[in-house]
């Protein structure tokens, strides 16, 4: 097998490179969300639940609504007439999940009224004065108690609080229907071994604190029948899809700006609620509507990380050699599943390997609902849990056996000459030498000086300790053994459109691929992935020229052929619109994003 060579960047590699946006923001000229100032600007604010579970019995407005300066009050169950359920991003099946909840909340700080006033201090009090009676209800913390009989339902159509169920892989697993068949090689390994080590972790649940909170400002332009959205998002393709399918318009009439976001780490990936109900409020108003979310809605409605309870057994010789990980997996999403929730435990299992050379492996996930805030990407989306678990496992192993945690990884490493390396997750590792690498961190770090500056200070009666970890990442449509159909790539499906007739199914045709530009503009076709970029002033000046139609199909091939580009354009529309149902898809599955499935629908795949 060939072996990669060589950084892919080299001149990038090790040296110092000029950051084009520092000037802007260390001089204080950048241009956050909460910049942007719009004449006739109305400002929106949302009252949130102080409880985590109960039924809305009655919502009061009518003190909120006759305050001077406040434009509009409206209740999750008046907004929904004009909004629909949340779209998701993966394949699994999810209940409706509103803007602003409809008739019971699900978690403290769910939104349940929504205020449009001429100020924002204004838009607060308004909603501090809406009065709220709930049926209180039993709320589900604890992911393995939510799953017990007779626990209160947080969702009727999940049994036992389960939203997904017993997604497996690894050894022994039909890759196809991910059900285990065969479990001889994993009960050989074990009993083989001649020590095992089982430990139950916690990757703890934790809540995103970016410097800026997220905040959006919609514009809408009825004369135009166009809406510009600007957002803190990491994800503005999406954002402009998305929108452009909950609003009932098309992709050309949406435009999505992300502007400087002040942090995310993954959190705003996400497609948010505010986002929907900014949109739909200035479509109604008219107006340009601005929401900044403040520290205290953050912790409680920007979506949590994490929060994946692990129980490793780990099989290994007197010498060190791993034989065998199994892991299963209970994963507490929160109380909705919101775009990439159930995908996210599912990255956890893929890289259980590591770095190692493991020939068994199995891993199992449950994902259960519990009375907290959903549950999202976070620096590093499922794999940073699996490579906790497994490396601490090791060192478990290293103690068991008495042996230096570095030479233990040492033995196991997948060799360099073996690259491409197949594992039995499913993924393919290109290229690696983690032997040089260790050498070279070990050399660096001055690794038994540490361990001597170790045991002199536990001698004097103080706990020190010297540890080491191994991360590796995915990346690349092309890291699945099964193809790049079922890789970790963008959310952007592909042109290729099919019938789809699932009762519950409505489904959001996504564009190809992402471009690498902050603006989400459907003036600026491109290629499919495939393809690569078009030069956006090459496309500006044949539009201009009338040689290319607004709303040319975003496939390639498509140049002097305007009608056939039309016809593709108002497809796309009338998909986006709900008209027409593409092929069901989501997050490494194809084309499309699902926006809500049938509870009684097993998840694809499986």
């Amino acid at each position: 097998m060939s072996t990669q060579v060589g950084p892919v960047l080299p001149k990038l590699i090790g040296e110092r490179v000029r950051r084009r946006e520092d000037p802007r923001l260390i001089q204080g000229l950048a241009t956050y969300v909460d910049d942007v100032k719009l004449p006739g600007m109305l400002y929106m604010a949302l009252k949130r639940s102080d409880i985590a579970h109960g039924n809305i019995r009655s919502i009061d407005t009518s003190a909120a609504a006759a305050m001077e300066g406040v434009e509009l009050v409206l209740t999750g169950a008046e907004l929904a007439e004009s909004l629909g359920p949340m779209p998701i991003g993966t394949p699994f099946p999810a209940p409706d999940h509103h803007s602003v909840a409809t008739d019971r909340v699900r978690y403290v700080g769910e939104p349940v009224a929504v205020v449009v006033a001429e100020d924002r201090y204004l838009a607060r009090d308004a909603a501090d004065a809406i009065a709220v009676e709930y049926e209180e209800l039993p709320a589900v913390v604890d992911p393995e108690a939510a799953m017990a009989a007779g626990t209160t339902l947080i969702h009727d159509d999940f049994e036992r609080n389960v939203a997904v169920d017993g997604v497996y892989g690894g050894t022994g697993v039909n890759a196809e229907t991910a059900e285990p068949e065969d479990d001889s090689a994993v009960d050989a390994a074990f009993a083989e071994a001649d020590v095992v080590i089982r430990q139950r972790m916690l990757n703890q649940r934790l809540a995103p604190n970016a410097m800026e909170p997220r905040g959006v400002v919609a514009h809408y332009e009825p004369g135009r029948d166009y809406i510009t959205v600007w957002s803190a998002t990491q994800n503005p393709h999406i954002l402009r899809t998305l929108v452009a399918g909950m609003l009932g318009m098309g992709e050309h009439q949406v435009r999505a700006i992300a502007p400087e976001v002040g942090g995310g780490f993954g959190c705003k990936i996400n497609i948010y609620g505010e986002e929907y109900a900014a949109a739909a409020l200035s479509k109604m108003t008219g107006a340009p509507v601005k929401w900044i979310e403040d520290r205290t809605e953050a912790f409680l409605a920007t979506t949590h990380g994490r929060d994946l309870l692990g129980d490793i057994e780990i099989a290994a010789k007197s010498d060190g050699q791993i034989l065998a990980i199994r892991a299963n997996l209970l994963a507490d999403i929160g109380a909705y599943q919101v775009l990439l929730t159930a995908i996210i435990p599912t990255l956890t299992g893929l890289m259980m390997n590591g770095v190692y050379k493991i020939g068994v492996v199995r891993h199992g996930l449950t994902e259960v609902y519990t009375n907290k805030t959903p549950t999202d990407a976070y620096r590093g989306a499922g794999r940073p849990e699996a490579l906790y678990f497994l490396e601490r496992i090791v060192d478990m192993l290293a103690r068991e056996l008495d042996m230096d945690p570095a030479e233990l990884r040492r033995m196991n490493f997948m060799p360099a000459e073996e690259f491409p390396y197949p594992t039995v997750t499913g993924l393919v590792y290109d290229s690696g030498d983690y032997v040089a690498t260790l050498d070279k961190a070990l050399e660096v770090a001055d690794w038994q000086g540490m361990l001597a500056q170790r045991d002199a200070a536990r001698a004097e009666g103080r706990v020190v300790g010297v540890g080491m970890s191994f991360y590796v990442e995915v990346c690349g449509l092309g890291t699945l053994v099964h193809g790049s159909d079922r890789g970790l790539g963008a959310l952007g499906g592909d042109h290729r459109a099919g019938r789809q007739d699932h009762r519950h199914h409505r489904v959001v045709a996504a564009r190809p691929g992402q471009r690498d530009h902050v603006r989400a503009d459907a003036g600026r076709p491109l290629r499919g992935p495939d393809r690569g970029h078009h030069d956006p002033a090459r496309g500006h000046r044949r539009r201009k020229a009338g040689h290319w139609h607004l709303r040319q199909p975003l496939a390639g091939g498509r140049r002097g052929r305007p009608d056939a580009g039309r016809r593709q354009g108002q497809r796309q529309d009338e998909a986006v619109r709900g008209r027409v149902a593409l092929r069901p898809g989501g997050f490494g599955r194809g084309p499309g994003i699902r926006r809500r499935t049938d509870p009684g629908q097993r998840a694809a795949g499986s």
